[in-house]
């Protein structure tokens, strides 16, 4: 069934995108696209994945909860033939705040039927998958349609406290988003109103659909802006339906009100729009400052790497490869390098019985364009164009190895029982290969004839293929010959052959000088060649039979579409490092039998005609070559969970959180195979309480999204007398919100450590959960052995504003008695906390007061005034040096020095006032999105914090000149 899945679903996607990289793709936006996999085959030793991944830019907002950071991250899964180039090149996605809710169309397009009156409408199932990236959070989400009351639920597959919500058009006939948001557990919003619109195309229907929502504003609880992005939206029309506008959106700006701004550039390639590539591709990024200065610029540089046309081996395709990142410095001056190698050799396993061989290819290796790297069907070279070397600015080196992901068959022994019954196709050329079974120059002047036996089971054809080759065809005689220049025929013929049996199939051939592959179905026993010419010549002859390698097998399957897994990292100091640092090989063998994959393939459904697969490893053993010891990791995989029978579909549990891979168990062994320490993990795992179980993909199986309620945790560590230690964990969530409630630690000597937690709907702090603030811990206690030795509260008493108004202690000996540790007496409009008081429960009522001054357009502090209220400090005090670091914030570089030794002035001044005399002052200045550059403590002793121009800290001296540190940072120009 798998290889008629297989070959069922290679036509498929011929039919649907044979012609046309954009239309009939179940993910047609490549540079967003790609983020799916960062979900279905998440980082992780099970999957094979590594983490991979570089910071680009990182920009402050006036929420220290959000960061408008980017990086760039690589996903080998992204590899695969059938995966576009991204703006940023093969394998690489841009990740961070620049967030997304991307689209995968599963069998059909969700809303296809959107015309009520139409005469083949229908209400039909929802099956499309939607991924959502925004910073720290992943996940997917899709719609049940309720067919009789043609309602819509939103159901999410990634166990989350987030808040999904959309925004629908008009049409009642079907549902079609027109936006989404979605809150976070602190609260925070973000809005996705911008999309792109792609075409579907089915037969002769083509539909326009959005294809992605783009994140395009982030609020806080009160919808104050902390971030904006703008994008560049390019309307086109395609060809095969010239009155529909399509679009497509790039992230062109970042916005951090009041702290600055990231800036993309892109170059737009017509051509590129039905090729595998994005057509749009990233030039620069560009980190500017509020006052619109630049920071830093990253600037891109693209090669290509040439693959196998999926479609027609014989031709090549190019994709868009990442080569260099070049980042300068803020007065654009210099500039350090990020180089990239990829993978041109393939991997060095050999996967076939012979080496140099797979499949038939290599006798046609004069006519096929590539076919001893067919990186679409032999193993050894689906690594070809992975990312190889990583070349720092640092002068360091880090080395990847990939290699083809593998498998066990769940009954490997009918598997091959299978391919010894059938010796007429590959079925798989891991065992199956071409034996030679005759070989000979022949020369007709000697013999026209020649014999060859194939062996095989009685009445049982076998595929045999013959390679002729010609050298000399003997020139006609002169009183024959016909005078015009033509050349003699010189071909064979094998005597018994049936050439119309619908087998014999010619693989390739050339003119002269002539050389052909052809295969042929014969019986066993002896045939003839019979060498046909009217004046013959001189040639060689290559006979090959299908055979099966000799046992024993190995059950260890690979398929391209199940992409490429991790073999080696290598960590070098230096570009001219022969030998490396540090050395991590990775073995995916059964740790019982070491003649087995550990791989465990799943296979959800079909997606577009092809099967959604992929892999998790069961079994991992990490070698750390610097130290010759290593780690064994053990997962449980979705058979951990079997798929058990029901009506229409199969219920397959947990399968959420298991294709992921699940870690069972962890043990650290020393070079002498000496067990030092290990982990068992045990999981009591739950249900999402949903009303409806969810289809996977278009497949037989449904489920239920689970998620992990308990996990426990028996570690060990084993002396020289293997005597162990052992020690335990164990967490609880709450099956109402998913939020960490309680852990619990009992130590080798047997006491046990304990946290509870409590959140807002745990304390109906209505305030809080109307507006989706659940992850917050409001309380927190501790115990030792089952007595609280401490507890503390959170409070949030202004229901208006929702920020923290104190923190309570209470004592262990009476946990109804509490003291408020400190109180938060006053914000900004901006959330920052502008007064607070430690210990108010002293006699006064009052405690101990400090106030922070926020300067730089309210994104800094720049002065801390110790045993003041706010009140105490006049206000055109602060309005002065609020002022002066305002002017700082936007200066110009020519004006910088000038702005800030002004506000010096200004902070000495207000340190040194009459008013403040009773209170310790610290003050500050900085350099926005670099750092702190003076801060002038209550001694009076000035530090002076001096960067280099890429933003690094390279002195703190005094006032005197006095370096008390210097950093020193050996980076490659």
């Amino acid at each position: 069934m798998r290889k008629i899945l297989l070959t069922l679903s290679i036509a498929l996607v011929k039919v649907c995108m044979g012609q046309d990289f954009e239309t009939g793709f179940s993910k047609p936006v490549a540079s967003v696209s790609s983020l799916s996999t960062y979900t279905n085959s998440p980082v992780s030793y099970a999957t094979g994945v590594p983490d991979i991944s570089f910071p680009l830019v990182s920009l402050p907002t006036n929420s220290e909860d959000i960061i408008a950071g980017m990086n760039i991250s690589y996903h080998p899964k992204n590899l695969l033939s059938g995966e576009k180039a991204s703006e940023v090149g093969l394998g690489w996605s841009l990740l961070g705040i620049n967030g997304v809710i991307s689209r995968e169309v599963v069998k059909e397009l969700d809303e296809k039927y959107d015309d009520a009156s139409s005469g083949n409408y229908i209400k039909n199932e929802f099956n499309d998958i939607y991924y959502y990236n925004i910073g720290g959070y992943s996940g997917k989400f899709r719609i049940i349609r309720d067919l009789t009351n043609n309602t819509f639920q939103l159901i999410k597959l990634t166990p989350s406290n987030l808040k999904i919500e959309y925004v629908r058009n008009s049409n009642t006939a079907t549902l079609i988003f027109n936006s989404f948001k979605i809150t976070d557990d602190k609260g925070y919003i973000y809005v996705f109103d911008k999309n792109s619109i792609s075409e579907y195309k089915n037969g002769s229907q083509i539909n326009d659909y959005k294809s992605a929502f783009f994140l395009t504003k982030i609020y806080d609880y009160k919808m104050q802006e902390l971030v904006s992005m703008d994008y560049q939206v390019d309307v086109y029309y395609p060809m095969a339906d010239p009155l529909t506008p399509y679009q497509n959106c790039k992230l062109k700006k970042i916005w951090s009100k009041d702290n600055g701004s990231i800036e993309l550039d892109y170059t737009y390639t017509e051509s590129l729009k039905n090729s595998m590539n994005d057509p749009y591709q990233v030039n620069s990024i560009i980190l500017k400052n509020n006052a619109g200065n630049i920071i830093s610029k990253l600037e891109f540089i693209y090669n290509t790497s040439s693959f196998t046309n999926p479609y027609d081996y014989k031709e090549s395709i190019w994709k868009r490869a990442l080569w260099k990142i070049k980042k300068y410095s803020s007065d654009l001056a210099k500039s350090e390098m990020t180089e990239f190698e990829y993978n041109n050799s393939g991997s060095s396993k050999e996967y076939g019985p012979v080496s140099g061989q797979f499949k038939d290819y290599f006798l046609c290796d004069y006519a096929s364009n590539n076919p001893g790297t067919n990186e679409i069907e032999n193993p050894k070279y689906f690594s070809l164009g992975s990312l190889k070397k990583v070349k720092l600015p640092t002068g360091g080196v880090v080395e990847y190895n990939f290699e083809a992901n593998e498998y066990a068959h769940e009954n490997f022994t009918q598997y091959m029982a299978d391919f010894n019954d059938n010796m007429v196709y590959f079925g798989n050329p891991q065992f199956q290969y071409l034996k030679p079974i005759y070989t000979t120059d022949f020369d007709t002047n000697l013999s026209t004839t020649y014999n060859f036996t194939v062996t095989s089971t009685p009445m049982t054809n076998k595929a045999v293929y013959v390679k002729y080759i010609v050298n000399e065809i003997y020139p006609y005689p002169p009183l024959i010959d016909p005078g015009d220049g033509s050349q003699p025929s010189l071909t064979y013929t094998i005597l018994d052959a049936n050439y119309n049996d619908g087998h014999t199939n010619v693989l390739c051939s050339t003119p002269p000088p002539i050389v052909s592959s052809t295969k042929f179905m014969l019986a066993p026993g002896a045939h003839t060649i019979k060498i046909q010419s009217p004046t013959g010549g001189k040639g060689h002859i290559e006979v090959y039979e299908m055979a099966i390698k000799d046992a024993p097998y190995k059950n260890a399957i690979v398929e391209r579409d199940l992409g490429v897994r991790i073999e080696s990292i290598k960590y070098f100091e230096n570009f001219s490092s022969q030998t490396p640092a540090k050395f991590e090989k990775f073995a995916y063998d059964k740790f019982d039998d070491t003649n087995s994959s550990s791989g465990e393939s799943i296979e959800e459904g079909m997606n577009m005609g092809y099967p959604i697969q992929s892999i998790i490893y069961k079994n991992v053993k990490v070698l750390n070559g610097d130290t010759g010891g290593y780690t064994k990791y053990y997962y449980k995989a979705p058979s951990a969970y079997p798929v058990q029978p029901s009506f229409p579909y199969r219920y397959w549990p947990n399968i959420n959180i298991t294709k992921g891979g699940l870690i069972d168990k962890k043990e650290v062994y020393n070079t002498g195979n000496q067990l030092l320490a290990s982990e068992n993990y045990d999981y009591t795992i739950a249900e999402m309480n949903i009303p409806n179980y969810v289809p996977l993909a278009d497949g037989d199986y449904e489920t239920k999204t689970a998620w992990i309620k308990e996990q426990r945790i028996t570690s060990k560590v084993f002396g020289q007398n293997a005597r162990a230690l052992t020690s335990s964990s164990e967490t609880v969530r709450s099956a109402d919100d998913f939020n960490l409630i309680t852990e619990k630690t009992t130590n080798s000597d047997g006491s046990i450590d304990e946290t509870i937690y409590k959140y807002a709907k745990d304390k109906n702090h209505t305030a809080l959960i109307n507006v989706n603030i659940l992850g917050i811990p409001l309380e927190t206690q501790i115990k030792k052995n089952g007595t609280v030795i401490a507890k503390s509260e959170t409070r949030y008493d202004n229901t208006l504003l929702l920020y923290p108004t104190a923190v309570l202690g209470y004592t262990p000996d009476n946990l109804v008695d509490s003291y408020m540790g400190i109180r938060y007496d006053a914000y900004d409009e901006k959330g920052h906390i502008v007064q607070y008081s430690t210990t108010p429960d002293s006699p006064t009522g009052y405690g101990t007061p400090s106030t922070i001054i926020w300067g730089y357009n309210k994104t800094l502090p720049i002065a801390k005034i110790d045993g003041a209220t706010i009140s105490d400090i006049p206000q055109h005090l602060i309005d002065a040096i609020v002022t002066a670091s305002n002017e700082d914030a936007n200066a110009t570089p020519a004006t910088a020095q000038t702005k800030e030794d002004a506000l010096l002035a200004q902070l000495e001044s207000f340190k040194n006032n009459s008013v403040l005399s009773n209170f310790s002052v610290t003050a500050f200045t900085y350099n926005p999105l670099i750092g702190l550059t003076n801060v002038l403590p209550p001694s009076g002793i000035r530090e002076i914090y001096l960067y280099d121009s890429f933003g690094r800290l390279e002195k703190v001296k005094d006032v005197n000149g006095k370096v008390l540190k210097e950093y020193q940072y050996n980076y490659k120009q």
